[in-house]
């Protein structure tokens, strides 16, 4: 068995004593049935990938990302394993996963409607509350533009130069306010809507989220 130094600074095993070490020693206890399955793989078929988790330095666990490729030499097969330490890259995908999740779930039971659009105007979050209070489904709405149907005739022009500025700068006039305009639903029935613009990040993507509560109803409770 031969490796770079590189295996000995992540594992904290000396050099000299990597030597003769049974390679799935240093794999994750929970990952070794899998890592010795893609490796009887990469012998057989000539190659394969495996991800799984690496005993550090320090008794932690990386999670490295392997690329194996099978080599005959003398007769023998031997095999080449690539590894790179992808830990970082895992976890923050599984903070945005958390907190994605955690978005949708508090979306979810809101009673105002709560769109998310991409900074090209487009929706990818569509919630209940926005299904009930102007008409569309959430499989209408997602990947359609804003302003090309539920934006009333008078307000796209405005609404289109606020999405210009928005995906130019990253900000815009009414991010961070409160305004009255009026929203149009499915039915073609203009509806006034209090509606409230911010901006978030999901993951190195900026996103503008829209929470819109249809202020007829309040006012017919007064």
């Amino acid at each position: 068995t031969r490796w770079n130094e590189n295996l000995s600074t992540l594992t904290g095993i000396p050099d000299g004593q990597l030597a003769g070490y049974d390679a799935f020693e240093i794999i994750a206890e929970d990952d070794r049935a899998s890592a010795r399955a893609r490796l009887a793989e990469a012998l057989s078929r000539g190659a394969a990938g495996f991800e799984g988790g690496l005993i550090a330095s320090g008794g932690g666990i990386r999670t490295i990302q392997f690329g194996g490729r099978r080599l005959m030499s003398d007769g023998h097969p031997y095999l080449v394993a690539v590894g790179a330490d992808v830990t970082e890259e895992r976890q923050s995908a599984m903070r945005l996963r958390t907190s994605e999740e955690r978005f949708r779930a508090v979306s979810e039971a809101a009673q105002d409607a709560i769109i998310m659009a991409d900074r090209n105007g487009k929706v990818v979050y569509w919630n209940r509350a926005a299904e009930r209070i102007l008409g569309y489904a959430a499989g209408e709405a997602i990947g359609r533009s804003v302003h090309e149907w539920f934006v009333p005739h008078h307000l796209k022009e405005k609404a289109a130069a606020g999405l210009r500025d928005f995906t130019a700068t990253g900000s815009g006039s009414i991010l961070g306010k409160t305004v009255e305009l009026t929203a149009m639903r499915k039915d073609g029935i203009e509806i006034p809507v209090e509606i409230s613009f911010a901006k978030m990040h999901l993951g190195a993507d900026l996103h503008a989220v829209a929470i819109l509560r249809d202020i007829k109803i309040g006012r017919a409770h007064v």
